[in-house]
């Protein structure tokens, strides 16, 4: 092999990729990532059996060929070298050669045959969206996934494709919460399709979308999904199993409903948050009567009570929640107001748009305290 690229696209590549990358594996070959030039372009590849990122750059291919490198290391040593062309060569010995211009290195590379295969997606069900659409998807469920293992399909995210009204829905929970989100498609060849993915993957992703109308094409196979981003691909494999039904979990009856101040809400539930933080439930206490919505938090730091105005339908009620819930939810909101409703002290409340057919869902179970 003989290559010769920009340095600044190939660290960029490079630092791409290894998000895919394995940090700590038993198998040395997944803290790799493999290399192939063909055809004047350079395709770089990192795996760690569930995720999995290939990055193609533009080069001037001199010899075609594939190898297999330390990914940390090629990482940090590409990093120093942006400002020009880089040239790098293999040879016999499985030694890669990178001249920069006066400096040169040597890598001793892996045994190419050692690096996963990694399956290619053919005559895959797809749908296709916005990059800015796609982006604002995950993040306004991914945090509500589950992270302890007691049931593996909660650490992912259920996506749930509508081709019929051309819309997508994602859910995420976690047995407490949960988070419910459905956007525009641009089309889709399937009627109806579903995935779970896995959280970690879904992170990974948001990182390399862009907040732009580009196109984004999603396949789907029985056992994974691949995202074409134009000169990246991330692939990911699905997590087995039957998500649970969520639409059975959401309440359809309400004794109280109250519109109010995102802005406001939020920054009141991060003063209470200082006061809650100390005690491990982070408890926070919503006390909902005709024109205002007292938040409340004690611990043993002391005490913080602040009053916002609400408009009310409904019952007056008073609930204590996990702080926690409501700001990871808000982060994620940009709406001028919130519509908030709530059953029962011991029900689940739910958090809309205060606009009508709300693209977003959000739902909290409350805390029940002796007394």
């Amino acid at each position: 092999m003989r290559v010769i690229c920009n340095g600044l696209d190939l660290a960029d590549a490079v630092g791409k990729v290894i998000k895919a990358m394995s940090a700590r594996s038993i198998n040395p070959i997944l803290e790799c990532i493999k290399i192939k030039a063909e055809a004047n372009t350079l395709t770089l590849t990192a795996t760690d059996l569930e995720l999995t990122i290939e990055k193609q750059i533009n080069a001037d291919v001199e010899i075609e060929g594939t190898l297999v490198v330390p990914g940390k290391f090629l990482n940090d040593y590409i990093k120093k070298m942006t400002d020009g062309q880089i040239e790098f060569s293999l040879s016999d010995r499985k030694l890669l050669t990178l001249r920069y211009l006066d400096a040169v290195g040597e890598i001793r590379c892996f045994n190419e045959d050692e690096f996963p295969q990694i399956k290619e997606v053919n005559n895959a069900e797809s749908f296709k969206l916005q990059s800015c659409v796609l982006k604002d998807f995950i993040n306004k469920i991914v945090f509500s996934v589950a992270v302890d293992e007691a049931r593996p399909i909660l650490k992912g995210c259920l996506f749930d494709v509508n081709g019929a009204l051309g819309l997508i829905t994602g859910v995420a929970l976690d047995g407490y919460r949960l988070a419910k989100c459905t956007k525009p498609l641009i089309s889709s060849t399937a009627s109806s399709l579903t995935a779970v993915v896995p959280a970690r993957s879904l992170i990974e992703l948001h990182k390399l979308l862009d907040e732009s109308e580009t196109e984004v094409t999603v396949y789907k196979q029985r056992s994974g999904i691949m995202v074409s981003l134009g000169g990246t691909k991330v692939y990911t494999r699905l997590l087995d199993g039957d998500y649970l039904n969520y639409n059975q979990i959401l309440p359809v009856e309400f004794s109280t409903e109250i519109t109010l101040s995102r802005k406001h809400f939020e920054i009141a539930l991060d003063r209470a948050s200082l006061i809650s933080r100390s005690d491990k439930n982070n408890l926070v206490k919503l006390d909902v009567r005709e024109n205002y919505l007292t938040v409340s938090s004690e611990s043993e730091i002391g005490k913080a009570e602040e009053k916002l105005s609400i408009n009310m339908r409904g019952k007056e009620i008073t609930l204590v929640f996990n702080v926690r819930y409501f700001i990871e939810a808000l982060r994620v909101t940009d709406d001028e107001f919130l519509r908030i409703k709530f059953t029962r002290p011991e029900s689940p409340c739910v958090i809309t748009s205060a606009e009508e057919n709300s693209e977003y869902l959000y739902l909290f179970l409350p805390i029940r305290v002796p007394g």
